[in-house]
Parts: C-alpha cells; sequence; structure tokens
C-alpha cells in the first residue's frame, strides 16, 4: 500500500462502505460486500472493489477525501453520502427517464 491508502481515513471509509453493504444486505436488497483496495485511479482517486452478486464493481474515493476524511467533518458527511449513493446504485435499478409527457 502507498499514498493516501496508507492513511488512517482509507481504513475508516473501507469499515463505513462495509456497514453500508451490511446494512443493505441486512434489508434484503441486495448481496453486497466491500473487498478493500485497489489501487490509485490515475486522476487523484482511489477503487476499492465491491463485490455484487458474485461480480466486482470499482467505486471510487478522491485521493484528498481520504486525507480529509479524518479531520473535517464534511469531507466525511460528503464521502458517506456518495458512498451509500454509490452502493444504493449497484442494486437498484435506474429510474425510468422523464420526457416531459412525451
Amino acid at each position: 500500500m502507498s499514498g493516501a491508502r496508507d492513511d488512517p481515513g482509507a481504513e475508516q471509509i473501507l469499515a463505513f462502505a462495509r456497514r453500508v453493504a451490511d446494512e443493505l444486505r441486512a434489508e434484503g436488497r441486495g448481496d453486497l460486500r466491500v473487498v478493500g483496495w485497489i489501487g490509485p485511479t490515475g486522476h487523484q482517486g482511489w477503487e476499492y472493489a465491491v463485490e455484487v452478486g458474485g461480480r466486482a464493481v470499482a467505486l471510487e474515493v478522491g485521493e484528498a477525501d481520504i486525507l480529509a476524511y479524518l479531520t473535517d467533518r464534511r469531507v466525511r458527511q460528503a464521502v458517506e453520502e456518495r458512498v451509500r449513493w454509490q452502493m444504493r446504485g449497484l442494486i437498484e435499478p435506474p429510474a425510468a427517464p422523464n420526457h416531459g409527457g412525451r
């Protein structure tokens, strides 16, 4: 491991993502399992692997967000909202497009 992934915030973000996966599984809303960090995205972010019904999906967290996660309440809240949104997006069908009554 290197870079932001070594930061204590990185493990806390994964722990939060695992709690979200556990909550969704307990609600019967999907078979999600957070595997761990994959590596840098190449554009100031890090990817972590989530297994959904047997297939692996990569989700992203910004490197600056990892570094600020433990010390900045607003960053922590934004990261947690994004993690919830991303994980729900893996298990909920997309909404039908709204064409304005056409």
